[in-house]
């Protein structure tokens, strides 16, 4: 009752204010202490959509919500400081916005700063995000939606969900209804995720859920009648259609790469490299090459032993993002193959160095270079090296993967080998 009677307050003063009321053109301010990793996220959705759980409180004094931020900083790096700047696109638009707004400050605890709560349901799109250099916050732009704006954004949504709305054949074939949320192809891709996931390793079901995505056939928006072209932000849906492609054509390549069919996985990864060539947001776009380049770079190597080639891969994705993790654990694997240890070593310390700077609960990760120098220093003849890490990759294993997966098996199976090797060497003393 108290939520739905706040709701209809504000939709009554929203009624009562003058369009050119300060309060009904921003910018508005709201103040929070964010993750990096959420920071992230929305820094590669400019140009999406985003909506708030609850109502949201803001002011439009931006001196008060900065001060009030950097009065409650800590030393987290991995935490930052943001500012929101809420801005309606034209004062004369207010009354069609998706939901009420208002000035609260006549009931406000703090009634000396002007208090505008938006309720909940209101859709802001963002717009841009930058950084102050001198006060270190990130400002995120974003603009409040109107009636219209949502409109296009439904019949948008309307024409995918009537492609991708129906009865489902589940993988053990049973059917049924299912729902998908808008703009993406929600149960395809999830079922297929969690079965393509290192933890699953179903490459089979994964395969068959991806290929589902794949055969739906969705319309590609450069198709659109011209005469609706104008209802829908084109770049944006041409992006997020390109993406999900790109996506699924590399997790099919991983899958046909791990199953060992590795022209199927080079067709695939081909594929994907032609949908993400499509994405005009160029940042974006040469971070999605990053895993295209350590795919090409994997099947050169696999299926030619063409190290040459494979190097020129890894190469190009190091251009492009110095530290993803994944590229110097696939370098480093490549060169145990080749017997180049010392490099390989020198691979995954890298590897591992970036994992404790930027993402230290990357457990599989850490496990798999552990792994890998516990085998550089097996072929190395150095045994108590290797062991110290095979033991370290196993302790990690225990708490992050399932008692039963074959990844902790083959570790085991691994300390096993050193333990055989050492029994044999004492028996040789």
């Amino acid at each position: 009752m108290i939520v739905t009677d706040l709701h209809n307050m504000l939709d009554i003063k929203l009624g009562g204010l003058s369009p050119t009321n300060s309060t009904t053109t921003g910018p508005f301010y709201k103040a929070q202490i964010m993750s990096t990793d959420k920071l992230r996220l929305l820094k590669q959705s400019i140009g999406n959509y985003i909506t708030f759980k609850s109502f949201l409180s803001t002011t439009t004094n931006k001196s008060r919500a900065i001060d009030f931020i950097q009065n409650n900083r800590n030393k987290d790096k991995k935490q930052v400081m943001v500012l929101y700047m809420i801005e309606v696109n034209d004062q004369n638009t207010v009354q069609e916005l998706v939901q009420p707004f208002a000035n609260i400050t006549f009931i406000s605890c703090t009634t000396h700063e002007p208090e505008i709560l938006f309720s909940i349901g209101q859709i802001f799109q963002i717009h841009s995000i930058d950084q102050d250099e001198t006060t270190e916050i990130w400002t995120i732009h974003l603009q409040v939606l109107t009636s219209n704006d949502i409109e296009h954004l439904r019949n948008l949504t309307n024409y995918y969900q009537d492609k991708i709305i129906g009865t489902e054949t589940l993988y053990n074939g049973i059917q049924r209804k299912v729902m998908f949320e808008p703009l993406t192809i929600t149960t395809f891709v999830t079922i297929g995720n969690y079965y393509a996931s290192i933890l699953v390793k179903d490459y089979a079901k994964a395969a068959y859920y991806y290929e589902k995505f794949v055969q739906e056939e969705l319309e590609s928006p450069d198709n659109f009648d011209n005469e609706y072209r104008s209802a829908f932000d084109l770049p944006r849906i041409r992006y997020l259609y390109h993406l999900a492609h790109g996506f699924i054509y590399l997790q099919l390549a991983n899958i046909r790469f791990e199953q060992r069919k590795y022209l199927e996985a080079f067709e695939y990864t081909k594929q994907a490299y032609t949908a993400y060539l499509e994405i005009q947001y160029n940042l974006h776009q040469q971070t999605l090459l990053v895993p295209i380049f350590n795919s090409f770079a994997k099947i050169f190597w696999k299926y030619s032993e063409q190290y040459d080639q494979a190097t020129q891969y890894y190469l190009h994705a190091l251009q492009i993002n110095r530290n993803d993790v994944d590229t110097f654990i696939n370098i480093g694997l490549t060169q145990i193959s080749s017997e180049e240890y010392s490099h390989a070593l020198n691979s995954f310390s890298t590897a591992l160095s970036i994992l404790e700077t930027f993402n230290g609960t990357d457990y599989v990760s850490t496990g798999l270079i552990y792994r890998g120098m516990g085998r550089i220093y097996q072929e190395s003849k150095q045994i108590w090296q290797a062991l110290i890490y095979y033991l370290k990759a196993e302790e990690i294993y225990k708490y992050s993967i399932p008692s039963n997966h074959e990844l902790l098996e083959e570790i085991k199976d691994d300390i096993k080998g050193i333990l055989n090797v050492k029994d044999h060497v004492r028996d040789d003393l």
